[in-house]
């Protein structure tokens, strides 16, 4: 393979990696509650995640914040400010939209054990 050949190849490869910035949106019946959507994750939002994990009395209320989103998909139905709010939530509902999020963000119990330092309950 020529050196042109190879920097195309990885040119394609870097565009490919590059262009993968849609989100994956979902919704889930969350049983005695209703319909939640949720969408993906971004590698920066990973990571703000991961970060947050240090105090593991918030990390499922980021969960809700960081994931769930209208019906529609068009923009994030919790902030930030809302953390404290939503710790005043019927635990169940909170346990079970967190859940959700770890599926849909692909973060397994082995990730959860990991970031929560503890078995995962999710």
């Amino acid at each position: 393979m020529s050196k042109k050949q190879t920097q195309e190849q990885e040119q394609s490869l870097r565009d490919r990696v590059m262009s993968r910035t849609a989100r994956r949106y979902a919704t889930y019946d969350v049983p005695g509650f209703g319909k939640v959507t949720v969408r993906s994750w971004n590698e920066l939002e990973r990571a703000q995640f991961e970060a947050i994990t240090a105090d593991e009395t918030v990390v499922k209320r980021w969960l809700v914040v960081l994931s769930v989103v209208d019906h529609q998909g068009a923009g994030l139905t919790f902030t930030p400010e809302d953390i404290d709010e939503l710790g005043k939530v019927d635990s169940v509902i909170i346990d079970q939209i967190a859940a959700i999020a770890f599926r849909h963000n692909s973060i397994t119990p082995e990730d959860q054990k990991t970031l929560l330092g503890k078995p995962a309950n999710c």
